[in-house]
């Protein structure tokens, strides 16, 4: 795969460079879709399904991918939230294992979740600033 901007890596996907489709909202919930086409930087094509959905006090992000193309899609998923550190904000997180972090912010090696950012109960945030690549929750390949 050729890069799509001036990173040296693919990391950040296609779906944030292009504009989404909003399949339906409402005052707390909104649907979104993308669709990618095969095109002469990879042979890969594939619909994204994000849903941004406010529950009383809580945000709730889910992002599908479903692909179309003839070969296996190698891809990953991620969000980059930014939570303002005050003594309230609380963090719930649905994590299975945490990856080491190597040269050029690429993950490495998947570990157990260090204690400090385990947030299948809600918790503060760490005191520090930090990247937490995570393997989240629910998965399924077909």
């Amino acid at each position: 795969m050729q890069p799509n901007t001036a990173d040296p890596y693919c990391l950040h996907g296609d779906g944030w460079l292009t504009e989404w489709e909003i399949v339906s909202q409402s005052g707390c919930e909104a649907v979104l879709h993308y669709v990618h086409h095969e095109n002469p930087s990879g042979p890969y094509a594939y619909d994204v399904i994000q849903t941004v959905r406010l529950d009383d006090d809580a945000l709730a992000l889910t992002l599908s991918v479903t692909n179309r193309s003839n070969c296996e899609l190698p891809f990953g998923l991620g969000f980059h939230p930014f939570f303002p550190r005050t003594p309230k904000t609380r963090l719930k997180a649905n994590a299975r294992r945490f990856w080491t972090e190597r040269g050029g912010y690429l993950p490495d090696v998947p570990v157990p979740i260090p204690e400090t950012l385990d947030f299948t109960t809600a918790g503060s945030l760490p005191r520090t600033g930090s990247t937490m690549p995570m393997t989240a929750g629910t998965q399924r390949h077909a």
